[in-house]
């Protein structure tokens, strides 16, 4: 709730539009605002509520976790540690195909639009999620799931 007060500045129980813009520039520079409100701004008024919020805030750390040299983008490579952490037999062509279909902008980094469109299927499942990928990259396996991340 502290992230979300922090970035309502104008107190009204929802984060505009343009307050996430500003929060978000500096940590993903040039994320298209756009997109990430299509995907969490679940009411369509063009705000995020704490509901909203909630989601955001855990793909956004999740993210900053994979993101390990901290430059706003998941790297092949950072991409590629955490897949083998969850498989170790996870293989550099497995990583090929996945920069295939999810690398949309194929730059060789994943941003953190793309991220969201490859982690979440935009369901009640989101929070489940990333929760288990979060445990997973913390060590904690009785949190973790085999589904977390459809892997092939």
């Amino acid at each position: 709730m502290k992230e979300f007060r922090k970035l309502d500045k104008d107190g009204s129980g929802e984060v505009s539009k343009d307050e996430l813009a500003v929060a978000l520039r500096d940590v993903f520079p040039g994320v298209n605002i756009d997109e990430l409100m299509m995907v969490f701004d679940t009411d369509s008024n063009g705000k995020v509520g704490y509901s909203e919020f909630a989601p955001l805030s855990k793909v956004i750390s999740t993210f900053e976790q994979f993101d390990t040299d901290s430059n706003g983008l998941i790297s092949r490579e950072e991409l590629k540690a955490v897949l083998q952490r969850l498989d170790p037999n996870f293989s550099d062509q497995q990583l090929d195909e996945l920069m295939t279909s999810i690398d949309f902008d194929v730059s060789g980094s994943l941003n953190i639009v793309e991220f969201v469109m490859y982690v979440a299927d935009y369901s009640d499942e989101l929070g489940i999620k990333l929760e288990q990928t979060a445990a997973i990259l913390a060590g904690d396996t009785r949190k973790a799931k085999a589904e977390v991340i459809e892997l092939s």
